[in-house]
């Protein structure tokens, strides 16, 4: 018997066929993992997955420490950068490199096998994107299925000091909030694969209105889109934007300061995934 692995085949599938060959095939990859008469093959089909560039690109540098006479492993051990017209691609921790003698690259040629060279505890395929001034969301540049499933808000929160108040999607009466100075809002968003795991929200947009005045008081709409000099979309601070509460990791959505006790404000928060999919959050809210 003879087994054809090559994952460009599935292009011309049928979805579902698509989805039952990707099964099969981790399937095979977890039994070839633990067997006891795993041999070089079975181990590179089980865990080294191959490497090809997400466009057409020329090489622009690698690393490889056992190419040096001197060797030294960094951080992102073996790694590969490949110019793009507009962009370069980065791919690090591999295991192996396997390009040598090609300048010119396609997407259907393998450059490397995926590895843990570097600072890296478990495999994996650590990708970078970005220009000279700027890194993208790489799920932007990645063919993803489409799915009609919308992502999910799970909660929103109001919190000024030690004072915290708590909402969810099922409660849908009028809130009362203590006036404060400013509260900050934070919410818990995700989306969902088709294999049910948990997955990160592309944009949101968040909006505050006064409902007596019809005037807008606070709006965010923040897309997940580069990251500049450390900073979201030019704006927020990368390791400040999440935060971390009760084990989950919330979303700052910035910090609502203008509000009058005597009036109620209408709040809507929504978030889209990558498949323009969205879920809504609506509010009124008081002060007393």
């Amino acid at each position: 018997d003879i087994a054809i692995c090559d994952p460009l085949i599935t292009l011309s599938m049928p979805k579902h066929l698509t989805a039952e060959t990707g099964m099969d095939a981790m399937t095979h990859a977890l039994e070839a993992y633990v067997s006891n008469r795993a041999n070089y093959v079975s181990d590179i089909l089980a865990k080294q997955a191959p490497v090809y560039p997400i466009e057409n690109g020329e090489l622009f540098f690698y690393w490889d420490s056992s190419d040096s006479l001197y060797p030294q492993e960094c951080g992102l051990g073996k790694f590969i950068v490949v110019q793009h017209p507009k962009y370069r691609s980065y791919y690090s921790h591999l295991e192996k490199i396997t390009l040598f003698g090609h300048n010119l690259l396609t997407q259907e040629k393998q450059i490397g096998i995926t590895g843990k060279t570097g600072r890296a505890l478990q495999e994996h395929l650590h990708l970078d994107i970005k220009d000279e001034e700027k890194f993208f969301n790489p799920l932007e540049f990645l063919p993803l299925l489409k799915d009609n499933a919308a992502p999910v808000i799970r909660s929103f929160i109001f919190q000024s000091g030690y004072y915290l108040r708590q909402l969810h999607p099922s409660h849908t009466q009028k809130v009362y909030l203590t006036l404060k100075d400013s509260y900050q809002l934070v919410f818990l968003a995700h989306d969902l694969s088709s294999s049910g795991k948990r997955r990160g929200i592309y944009r949101y947009q968040l909006k505050i209105e006064s409902i007596q005045k019809k005037q807008r008081v606070f709006y965010e709409d923040v897309a997940f889109s580069h990251i500049k000099q450390g900073k979201l979309i030019d704006k927020y601070l990368a390791q400040n934007l999440f935060l971390s509460i009760w084990g989950e990791s919330f979303i700052f959505a910035g910090e609502w300061k203008e509000k009058n006790r005597r009036e109620e404000y209408l709040l809507e928060l929504k978030v889209f995934d990558f498949s323009g999919n969205s879920d809504t959050f609506k509010r009124i809210i008081a002060f007393r």
